[in-house]
């Protein structure tokens, strides 16, 4: 049966719609979102053998009054089981979102004879941010608190060669924004530094800058202790990162939903 011109215009524009609806939901199927979508408890899943979709759009509203206002968060991105290897320029937005929770990162290690030395893992870079990384041998986790202050870490004994496991643990002062709280360095369960930190980063991690295990793209967090891209000279069998869940009190979630609101706009 032979269609008339304008019954085959209808028929596209009925096809290009679904495809547009497709396509439109298909970032929050792919990457199976738990928890009640546009919470701060809401979580994004990814398997880590394909980059995470784009960011969400901000699905809130924004008013003069705050009780008119909807507060909105994009769903928080759950690593992968693990990163071994080098991974390098991951963006900033699929990258474990660290801040105002309680998180630990372990990595597991091959130390080369020698000595170890380079990038384990990194996200942000001179404006802030934070890494774990082996110095002359010895583990140091240094937090870059936006160039007012370097919250650091170390190991007083470079590691031998071999396999190592290295923990940053850091249990967050919440429920607050910018709260600080403690981080205790761990190497083969043994704690070889723990130190209080006063504050942290508020809402949002630099946009800059990028995630990288093995080594640091773009800039440094402590141009002190290394220069980029300092990669690993051993072997990351695997680095993993367990977060807790988001402390915020009520009144600063109207915040930091006009934050994520003026950043993505």
């Amino acid at each position: 049966m032979k269609r008339e011109p304008r019954e085959i215009a209808v028929v596209a524009e009925v096809a290009l719609f679904l495809l547009a609806a497709t396509l439109a939901v298909a970032p929050v199927a792919a990457q199976q979102v738990t928890g009640e979508f546009g919470s701060p408890s809401a979580t994004v899943t990814s398997k880590g053998d394909r980059l995470p979709a784009p960011p969400l759009p901000f699905g809130g509203v924004i008013k003069e009054r705050a009780t008119d206002s909807k507060p909105w968060w994009p769903p928080r991105l759950e690593p992968p089981k693990g990163y071994s290897g080098v991974n390098s320029g991951i963006n900033c937005s699929n990258a474990p979102n660290i801040l105002g929770t309680s998180y630990t990162i372990t990595a597991e290690v091959d130390v080369p004879q020698g000595g170890g030395d380079g990038m384990l893992v990194t996200m942000g870079g001179r404006w802030s941010g934070y890494g774990l990384y082996l110095l002359k041998g010895k583990p140091v986790l240094d937090y870059n608190m936006l160039i007012l202050a370097q919250y650091r870490w170390e190991g007083q004994q470079p590691l031998s060669p071999g396999k190592h496991t290295i923990v940053y643990d850091y249990t967050y002062d919440g429920p607050g924004i910018a709260k600080g709280g403690t981080g205790v360095l761990k190497v083969d369960g043994q704690v070889v530094d723990t130190q209080k930190q006063p504050n942290s980063i508020a809402f949002l991690q630099v946009a800059d800058e990028t995630f990288d295990v093995g080594v640091d793209t773009r800039t440094g967090v402590n141009d002190k202790d290394y220069q980029v891209p300092f990669p690993f000279n051993g072997t990351i069998n695997k680095v993993t990162f367990n977060l807790g869940p988001m402390q915020l009190a009520e009144e600063d979630k109207e915040k930091a939903a006009k934050a994520i609101a003026i950043a993505s706009d």
